[in-house]
């Protein structure tokens, strides 16, 4: 009686990730391929992947809301930019208005002095003679 002796560390089976293309091969379920003599019709293929489960659904439903979310701080942003601009051109003709009403006192203040300043001097030719 011959006895084979035992292997304590025998090699582990290489396990192919992506079989090797041969036309042996069927396509994969998901994939429908006519042959060469018929026309592909749309009603036999396949959906890609199947419709989404419920924990899917709300991953989906809460990208979908932070992308809203994004998409309105992005909005509110640019609104808040229009807003500063539109306040800054806002002050800027407030001072304008500010500094032309100035002026326009000033000259008023100039022009009532000359027209008091002439009545005194009629007065005065007047009353002195």
């Amino acid at each position: 009686m011959r006895m084979e002796p035992i292997r304590v560390l025998s090699p582990r089976p290489v396990l192919q990730t992506d079989p090797a293309p041969s036309k042996t091969l069927a396509p994969p379920r998901d994939e429908y391929r006519p042959s060469f003599d018929e026309q592909p019709d749309e009603r036999l293929q396949a959906s890609p992947r199947p419709p989404p489960g419920p924990r899917e659904k709300e991953a989906l439903e809460k990208e979908r809301e932070q992308q809203d979310r994004l998409a309105a701080e992005q909005i509110y942003a640019r609104m808040r930019a229009e807003r500063a601009l539109v306040q800054a051109r806002l002050a800027a003709l407030v001072q304008d208005l500010q500094t032309e009403i100035q002026r326009i006192f000033q000259e008023v203040l100039i022009r009532r002095r000359k027209v008091h300043d002439a009545i005194l001097a009629n007065w005065h030719k007047v009353l002195i003679g």
